[in-house]
């Protein structure tokens, strides 16, 4: 019963039930607040698409408007911005604008046009039935926008935001082990929001179910489950930007706040130089004494952060890299030793909420790799490895050598393969790879981060061998910031979208005059542009510095129409 006006400020954005579309990092739509928000993970994943009369449907999803389909006329709300994507795809003729909802249904009732535009629920063939209408109708496949739904929780309490955030993923984690309301009690307990809080994700799946059971009870028999809205196996891309909203600087509301006093950016402006702590892996960040530079994955995202508040001409000289254990990074950056870690980091709940060893929680940007256990080797046998299957014929004869140094990978194949026999037990990265040679083994257990390592493959062995699609653990990698400094977060995040946004649009390194221009950040207006200047798409990042020794596939493709499964319960349940 409390105004959304009362509660935060933003009345058309701040719902207390159906959550706003993730936007613009520092402030929602309406400028009353001047404040930013939290986001949770979306809990749905929504955006325009087509529905009307079947035939019309299909010219409108392949923007066809000649022959059969020069009479199609699509319905959609004027001033909201469905408006300006539909234009680039047909001219105006095509379109008939409408005030408000009721009204776009009554003129497709009453034959005015022929397809209706919208988001999924406004053109659910529940609602126009409930209208009225009584004709043939469909509900077309693809979507032409990303507008993810999330919980919105004001940024100045973290540890609330947190809270919120890890619920919904245990929703959704609960889906994926198949724990339901009535099995409830089955499901993970942590103490790591305190000991008071022990069953807090065995009650919320006790009191609603897990995320299929809600989306089952409340939205199927109006917008049936889409792809987009099923939990990920990890055989699928999960690289996904999201919407900058109305970010342009036309819009004279669309001003971001200085950066605050005292703050990170502050400070990184102050000293002339971003500190970024890295950890020296092949591929992700590599240090070439001969020339004194960085080069990897995690360096190419220093470096568009410091182009992003600086400028690309001067990213160079404004960047210092920390070489830093995974361990060590966390500490350094709650001591304000560093700005943000760009490393083998793990997105996960416990370095998410309160950090055993720095005393505190952190913030991570989107994943920029999805890495986990997986198989490398002979072709023949990866099908065998990803399938967990030994008893084929084909199969019975596999063997998998692991470094049981790497505690993790070796732990969880014995768990996946409790049968000692096919495992083979090797003493260092090394030693596993000379198994592939002297053929001990067939194929070997890695992380996709130490696999990009395995030289010692094409310099001694000859031959074909693959890598396996599935992933067996869950390690997504991502920038971490302190969770003090909402501006700086957020502003790191939009970063990463950035690489992510210019893949999906095609906008290459030598494009980045075409990403937007925008005064939201208390840096440049020219802040995405510089950034994707400086490294390129994401596609091109990952291209240059692992393309070559570790295949891109998987989760680490992109998200595109038609989408995939985007949920993506992240570890720690």
């Amino acid at each position: 019963g409390v105004r959304c006006a009362e509660s935060c400020s933003c009345p058309h954005k701040c719902l207390l039930r159906n959550t706003p579309l993730l936007n613009t990092p520092f402030s929602c739509d309406q400028p009353t607040t001047g404040l930013g928000f939290t986001f949770s993970t979306p809990y749905l994943y929504n955006g325009i698409g087509f529905a009307g009369v079947p035939d019309f449907v299909n010219c409108a999803e392949q923007s066809d408007i000649t022959e059969s389909c020069s009479n199609l006329k699509i319905c959609l709300l004027d001033n909201t911005t469905h408006l300006e994507p539909i234009i680039e795809l047909f001219s105006r003729v095509h379109i008939l604008a409408v005030p408000t909802l009721g009204a776009s249904h009554e003129a497709f009732i009453n034959g005015d046009c022929n397809t209706l535009v919208g988001e999924q629920i406004e053109i659910a063939e529940a609602a126009l039935r409930s209208a009225g209408y009584t004709g043939e109708y469909a509900v077309g496949t693809n979507i032409f926008s990303n507008e993810p739904l999330g919980i919105v929780t004001r940024d100045d309490d973290a540890r609330f935001s947190d809270f919120v955030n890890w619920i919904l993923r245990g929703l959704l984690a609960a889906e994926e082990q198949g724990v339901t309301q009535a099995t409830a009690s089955t499901f993970t307990k942590s103490r790591v929001f305190g000991a008071g809080f022990e069953n807090m994700f065995v009650d919320a799946v006790a009191d609603v179910g897990n995320y299929g059971e809600i989306y089952a009870r409340h939205l199927e028999s109006l917008v049936p489950r889409k792809p987009m809205d099923m939990i990920n196996d990890g055989t699928t891309g999960l690289i996904y930007s999201f919407p900058f909203g109305n970010i342009g600087r036309e819009n004279i509301f669309r001003t971001g706040p200085r950066p605050s006093t005292g703050g990170t950016l502050e400070e990184i402006i102050e000293r002339d130089h971003l500190v970024c702590g890295v950890t020296s892996r092949p591929g992700f960040a590599e240090f070439d004494s001969a020339t004194e530079t960085w080069s990897g994955l995690d360096i190419d995202y220093c470096r568009a952060l410091s182009a992003g508040v600086f400028s690309p001409g001067v990213v160079a000289d404004t960047v210092v890299y920390k070489d830093l254990s995974a361990e060590e990074g966390f500490i350094a950056l709650a001591r304000k030793e560093i700005d943000v870690l760009s490393s083998h980091t793990h997105v996960n709940m416990v370095t998410d909420v309160f950090h055993p060893d720095a005393m505190t929680g952190f913030s991570f940007s989107l994943p920029i790799f999805y890495d986990g256990l997986g198989f490398r080797g002979l072709p023949q046998y990866i099908q065998c490895a990803d399938e967990l299957d030994t008893t084929s014929l084909e199969c019975q004869d596999m063997r998998i050598c692991v470094d049981v140094s790497t505690s993790s990978v070796a732990s969880r194949l014995f768990e996946i393969f409790p049968d000692d026999p096919y495992i083979l037990a090797k003493a260092s990265d090394e030693s596993t790879w000379q198994g592939i040679v002297d053929g001990d083994c067939q194929l070997v257990a890695e992380s996709r981060v130490t696999s990009g390592s395995g030289q010692s493959w094409g310099n001694s062995m000859e031959g074909e061998y693959e890598l396996g699609v599935k992933r067996f653990t869950k390690e997504p990698l991502a920038l971490v910031t302190r969770q003090d400094d909402p501006t700086w977060t957020s502003f790191v995040f939009w970063i990463v979208s950035a690489t992510f946004h210019a893949e999906e649009e095609g906008i290459s390194q030598r494009l980045s005059n075409k990403m937007p221009t925008t005064d939201l950040f208390p840096t440049s207006d020219r802040t995405l542009r510089n950034a994707i200047q400086i490294v390129g798409s994401y596609k091109e990042i990952y291209e240059r510095n692992l393309g070559r020794t570790v295949p891109r596939g998987g989760m680490n493709l992109l998200n595109s129409n038609p989408f995939g499964p985007q949920h993506y319960p992240l570890p720690g349940f």
